[in-house]
């Protein structure tokens, strides 16, 4: 699931617009998921890119370490 909001400047005092919703099934294949964060998130793919082995590892682990979730079986399951 990914929620991001939309990049356009407010010209008033009114609150930002809320984040757009974009949900992919478990069985989503890559191509969609890679066009997706090139397109919504190309800065942090860019990021991402540059990044050493150990670095995205170490990363990975404090994801995983903040949000109590693991990696299973290709899926994601929460911890209980």
């Amino acid at each position: 699931m990914c929620l991001t909001r939309t990049a356009q400047p407010s010209k008033s005092s009114s609150p930002p617009p809320p984040p757009q919703l974009r949900a992919f099934t478990i069985t989503a294949p890559w191509t969609a998921l890679v066009g997706h964060c090139e397109r919504e998130h190309p800065k942090a793919c860019q990021d991402l890119a540059r990044l050493a082995p150990a670095q995205i590892v170490e990363m990975k682990q404090r994801l995983v370490a903040s949000d109590g979730v693991v990696e299973g079986g290709g899926r994601k399951v929460t911890r209980t």
